[in-house]
C-alpha cells in the first residue's frame, strides 16, 4: 500500500514540476522591448508641450503645506482633514482625473 502511495505522490510531483517548468519556459521567451512610457505623471506634475515633467503649481503648493504639517508632527488623517482633499475634489483624483480635471 504504502508503495502505491509513493507512486502516485511522485507522479504528482512530476507534474507539477512539468507545470513550473512550462510556466518559467513561456516568462523566459517573452521580449523585453522598450518600456512604455507611463500616462500617469504623477501628483505635483503634468506632460508639457515635449512630453517632459513639468510642475504642476496647484498641486505643488498642497505638497508644500503637506510637508509643513508633517514636519509639524500631524497624522496623515489630521494633515488630509487640515488640506480638505474631499472638498478640493483630489481624493481619488487617479481613478477618474482627466489632464484638465484640475486645471
Amino acid at each position: 500500500m504504502s508503495k502505491l502511495f509513493l507512486t502516485i505522490a511522485a507522479a504528482f510531483a512530476e507534474a507539477e514540476r512539468d507545470r513550473i517548468r512550462e510556466r518559467i519556459r513561456s516568462i523566459e521567451g517573452r521580449s523585453e522591448g522598450p518600456r512604455p512610457i507611463p500616462r500617469w505623471e504623477g501628483f505635483g506634475y503634468r506632460r508639457g508641450e515635449s512630453g517632459d515633467l513639468v510642475p504642476y503649481e496647484v498641486e505643488q503648493e498642497a505638497i508644500r503645506e503637506i510637508v509643513s504639517l508633517r514636519a509639524q508632527g500631524k497624522a496623515l488623517r489630521a494633515i488630509a482633514q487640515a488640506i480638505g482633499f474631499a472638498a478640493l475634489g483630489l481624493l481619488g483624483y487617479r481613478k477618474t482625473r482627466s489632464d484638465n480635471a484640475l486645471a
